[in-house]
């Protein structure tokens, strides 16, 4: 379970090509995400520092529904200007039935936050839910 702040090494899923200044950001986990990319790279970054150090991004495209792939934990990642409504969280727990996720956690990152019945499903599913808050931190908000 995740439940402290990340840091972060320069490495490089996606081709990052990222300054060193702004992994010196991820020390503390506030960042700056202009993008999907940002929002991915990051939620893997903080994951890895929180428990799951094997955290590692999926191809881009049609990932099922997944975009971080740990041993304890599945993470869909959103980057959104609108709250994540119910489905998308469905969806997700849904994906831990998948035989290659079964008893792994499930996680939900957005930079737009949630409806209140998505966040109502997550509790209910276990799907734990994180937003970047006003600081540009991730926060748990289930």
């Amino acid at each position: 379970m995740i439940n402290a702040t990340s840091t972060s090494s320069p490495s490089d899923d996606l081709g990052d090509s990222k300054p060193s200044e702004y992994y010196e950001a991820m020390r503390d986990q506030s960042i700056y995400v202009t993008n999907w990319q940002d929002a991915e790279r990051s939620a893997r970054d903080f994951m890895r520092a929180n428990g799951y150090p094997g955290a590692t991004l999926t191809n881009p495209g049609a990932d099922g529904g997944v975009d971080v792939v740990a041993a304890g934990a599945i993470a869909q990642v959103k980057h959104y200007n609108t709250p994540i409504g119910e489905p998308a969280i469905v969806q997700l727990a849904g994906t831990t039935m998948r035989p290659q996720y079964q008893g792994r956690e499930a996680l939900f990152f957005s930079s737009s936050g949630y409806t209140a019945k998505a966040t109502t499903t997550g509790r209910d599913l276990g799907v734990t839910l994180y937003k970047l808050n006003n600081s540009l931190h991730w926060v748990r908000v289930y």
